[in-house]
């Protein structure tokens, strides 16, 4: 990408600004255009017709505006370097290279997805903020769930446990060493990322729901955070022990709702919201040739038609 952003700002200056052409850079749209020669001389000799349609088959949104934006950005314009052909040719070559390992990181996610979706971890796409890339991540780097220990050694594993030394007799107060460098610093940032993920966004289907989408987690980090705490170890530590529950029972995340505030049929209601949500997450993904009975979908689905029978049940 940056490589294709020095050459293009010799070739059509300004072309992956998105102020100037209100395009996102290095979207689909600015490869196509980079791909067909686009430069400024070459733009002032097209057509309209022919603009829009490269602009389309990028999928550009406002292509009418994207064109306007582009004439003026062409007609101030500095001329041309010597030998922009050779730069022409070495700008479709990066496109098609950066064009290749986006499809790369589009099959590896599809495999990812796909795996993720038969094992019980894929419950923890409940947690608000969880994507499938940060939940399978998390799982990769703690092995099977079967092996998982303790809440403390994985967050010791992770390099999140603080280390603390006391020496010369009871009389004296120990002293933190801080964080550990010794450690999985890849499942580190992830549950990190995760504990900033969950912290800091709403519980989406509560939202909707018309609860202000808090949450437990939420709740946590906003209260670790008020007081000065380290609110994101604190909240990751509490998150994994949520995660570990959540996966050796196959339950979705509990937000914490109170007693008393939603109805039978809400409650219900709710609960399907949430597996919706969280089954949508992962079905964007080709999950065909999996069987139903082991696909988490599936799983989502049955929970949720249990939940409610269950509700009617506790209110007859």
């Amino acid at each position: 990408g940056n490589q294709i952003r020095r050459v293009a700002d010799l070739v059509f200056p300004g072309l992956l600004d998105d102020g100037e052409t209100g395009m996102q850079p290095l979207s689909s749209a600015c490869l196509v255009l980079l791909d067909a020669g686009l430069t400024p001389a070459r733009l002032a000799k097209m057509k309209d017709a022919g603009v829009l349609r490269l602009l389309s088959q990028g999928g550009a949104i406002r292509r009418e505006e994207v064109l306007t934006r582009l004439r003026a950005l062409a007609a101030r314009a500095l001329p041309p370097p010597c030998g922009q052909d050779d730069l022409l040719a070495r700008l479709r070559c990066k496109v098609a290279m950066l064009r290749a390992v986006r499809a790369e990181i589009a099959c590896e996610e599809r495999q990812m997805a796909r795996s993720l979706a038969q094992t019980p971890c894929a419950w923890l796409l409940t947690l608000p903020g969880a994507g499938v890339v940060l939940v399978a991540h998390l799982v990769a780097e703690l092995g099977d769930p079967a092996g998982w220990r303790s809440v403390a050694q994985a967050f010791s594993y992770a390099g999140c446990a603080q280390r603390h030394k006391q020496t010369g007799g009871p009389e004296n107060e120990g002293y933190s060493l801080g964080l550990p460098r010794d450690c999985n610093s890849r499942l580190k940032l992830v549950l990190l990322q995760l504990a900033f993920h969950a912290g800091t966004t709403p519980h989406p289907v509560r939202r909707a729901a018309g609860l202000g989408g808090g949450h437990r987690l939420q709740r946590h980090y906003q209260k670790v955070e008020a007081r000065g705490g380290k609110s994101l170890l604190s909240t990751a530590r509490l998150l994994l022990r949520i995660a570990f529950k959540m996966v050796h029972d196959r339950t979705p995340y509990d937000p914490g709702a109170e007693e008393g505030v939603l109805s039978v049929e809400e409650e219900a209601a709710w609960m399907n919201a949430t597996l919706e949500a969280a089954a949508a997450k992962i079905a964007k993904y080709d999950l065909a040739g999996i069987p139903d009975d082991a696909s988490c979908v599936s799983a989502f689905r049955a929970f949720a038609k249990e939940y409610a029978e269950n509700l009617s049940t506790r209110n007859l």
